[in-house]
């Protein structure tokens, strides 16, 4: 029986080594056998041989093909075969979830300098769900630095890992409690995170860093104002604190403080000019601000100081869609993909950019990618949702934004979109709540109270619409779409007068809004200036000749001018142009009008 099992471990062992050779030859090469076993195939195969000795095999396949390779001088480019082994080996090293497991991986993790290995082999380790895989993690968010991507997609898998220093002995200076709280931090317990950096402060009230850190998981908990304290804190004891004029200017920017965030990013920038990741967080409030040259040189300077930064990469492609360079957009995406295939956001980013060319299949497929990536990634699921929701596949669009606001109960765009996709489907009752609680998390939506205000008329509740309607147009003044709305409510209300004002606000806003002199012209038509109602239809034409309404109304004004003729052209035309489902209707109307 011994010899049996012995026989066996050597014939895995030896399994281990034909993977790591078929792999490293390429798997697309022209001479292997038809049917035989690709990347997944040898990943399960070797998955399953939990043995030591198979640890120790992988774990010196790993040493001597890996990590001995990047330790050389000059690492030549990494070829497909290159990545596809070290997929195998680490995970299969990681599902393995022996102690033996752990010291290779971590030797591996730590001498990547690629990002993309690196998420691979951390999640790796995380997948060992051994306590001895928690000090090379805590190394390698230090080293890839807490806030990086590369981190970010790490430490989601972090809580699989048995807790060890969290629970370990009770800290007696202020490092090891900071220490104690970042790995706290790290497993979601904020609570605990917070109490140990204030237990550092006491120790220690010039620890510059325990203030920054938690400041971070202040930040986390949506405490913002005390965050920035904090932050401000680490700086007056540490002007020089780069690290926390970064953090603070990223809640700066979190609450909306564009211009201060702005300033300190530019004064971490200044304490560092080698900084990528401020250049990148300055581009992203700049671009909020909406000064997209500024943002893109930002973002440029970034990838020109770290070519590997894919996240400066998809925030100018971010930037570039802002200003309709669609093709830029996505070759930015694509980039940051190419450096990291597991970044989630910029699959997102590239999926909703095919979707706004006109390529459903390509910007679903990179959605679904995304989710499949990162299953917690709740935009993924938003975009998804609002690409199927424009398509007509409401159900399906109500589910993904019932799961994005699943994963994130305060994302307040999905509750207006799942909102928006209820109205359509005829729940006003339930779509006026989707609108009340998206308002409950941010007060200043525009959006959301319009859209409560057009399912509020739907319901015979012209007084709550009009309230609505003008607190859109209080928070966004410029939209003409909001000044529009309210006129229509007012004229349905019989206030002509109030109605004509907002139709000309909405057209000096948007000259070109051709449904906006359509309206004024029937609010004056109804008020009985018949001549400006005429004028008002010809420009709407003259706009956008296929306007319907505009030919419609336009025949009614000539007929109270008695311009009979050119009347029975006009209404002729707006039938003809109207909507199938509308003509039959109009054609009854427009016999009654001419009395024939």
């Amino acid at each position: 029986m011994r010899e049996d099992r012995e026989a066996r471990v050597a014939l895995w062992c030896r399994r281990v080594r034909d993977a790591a050779r078929d792999i490293a030859s390429g798997l697309g090469r022209r001479d292997r056998e038809p049917g035989a076993p690709l990347r997944d195939d040898w990943l399960l195969e070797l998955s399953g041989y939990r043995h030591a000795a198979v640890a120790a095999e992988l774990g010196r396949e790993i040493d001597e093909r890996l990590t001995a390779r990047m330790a050389a001088p000059d690492v030549a480019p990494w070829s497909q075969a290159d990545h596809d082994l070290a997929y195998v080996l680490v995970h299969a090293l990681g599902r393995l979830q022996l102690p033996e497991s752990v010291p290779p991986l971590a030797r591996w993790l730590a001498a990547t300098r690629d990002p993309a290995l690196a998420v691979e082999a951390g999640i790796a380790l995380c997948n060992t769900r051994r306590p001895e895989a928690e000090g090379a993690l805590i190394h390698a968010r230090d080293h890839w630095g807490m806030n990086s991507e590369t981190w970010h997609q790490i430490g989601r898998f972090f809580v699989r890992v048995p807790q060890g220093r969290a629970n370990g002995a009770t800290p007696s200076t202020a490092p090891e409690y900071v220490e104690r709280g970042l790995v706290r931090n790290q497993r979601g317990d904020l609570d605990g995170a917070i109490a140990d950096f204030t237990a550092a402060i006491a120790l220690d009230p010039h620890h510059a860093m325990a203030f920054n850190n938690r400041g971070n998981a202040r930040s986390d908990k949506h405490d913002l104002d005390g965050a920035i304290a904090d932050f401000t804190e680490a700086i007056a004891i540490d002007p020089r604190h780069a690290m926390a004029f970064s953090n603070r200017g990223i809640t700066r920017r979190d609450k909306g403080d564009l211009e201060g965030a702005i300033a300190d990013f530019t004064e971490a920038i200044a304490l560092d000019p080698g900084d990528s990741r401020a250049l990148t967080n300055r581009g992203n409030a700049r671009c909020d601000r909406g000064d997209l040259e500024g943002a893109i040189a930002d973002y440029t300077q970034a990838v020109a100081l770290d070519p590997r930064l894919a996240m400066a990469f998809n925030s100018r492609g971010n930037a570039r869609r802002a200003k309709a360079d669609l093709d830029g957009a996505i070759a930015d995406y694509t980039q940051a993909l190419a450096i990291d295939p597991r970044f989630a956001m910029a699959l997102t980013n590239r999926g909703t950019t095919r979707h706004d060319q006109g390529d459903l299949d390509g910007a679903i497929a990179d959605l679904d990618h995304a989710i499949a990536i990162d299953p917690g990634h709740a935009v993924a699921y938003h975009n998804r949702g609002n690409i199927r929701a424009k398509h007509g596949h409401l159900d399906g669009a109500i589910s993904d934004f019932t799961q994005a606001i699943a994963l994130d109960p305060r994302y307040a765009s999905a509750f207006v979109n799942r909102g928006h996709a209820l109205e359509a489907q005829g729940n006003l009752d339930g779509a006026i709540a989707d609108y009340t609680r998206a308002l409950t998390i941010d007060s200043r939506l525009a959006i959301a109270f319009n859209n409560r205000a057009g399912a509020r008329l739907a319901t015979g509740d012209h007084v709550g619409a009009l309230d609505d309607y003008a607190q859109a147009r209080h928070l966004d003044p410029r939209s003409a779409i909001f000044a529009f709305n309210r006129g229509n409510v007012l004229k349905a209300t019989g206030d002509l007068k109030g109605a004509i004002v907002d139709f000309t606000e909405a057209i000096a806003l948007d000259p070109r809004f051709a449904m906006a002199f359509n309206n004024r012209g029937l609010a004056r038509l109804d008020s009985g200036d018949v001549d400006a109602a005429l004028a008002d239809h010809d420009h709407a034409i003259a706009l956008d000749a296929t306007c319907w309404q505009a030919w419609w109304n336009r025949g009614l004004a000539l007929l109270r001018l008695g311009r009979r003729e050119e009347a029975t052209a006009s209404l002729s035309r707006g039938r003809e142009l109207a909507p199938a489902v509308d003509q039959a209707r109009l054609g009854g109307i427009l016999r009654d009008l001419l009395g024939r």
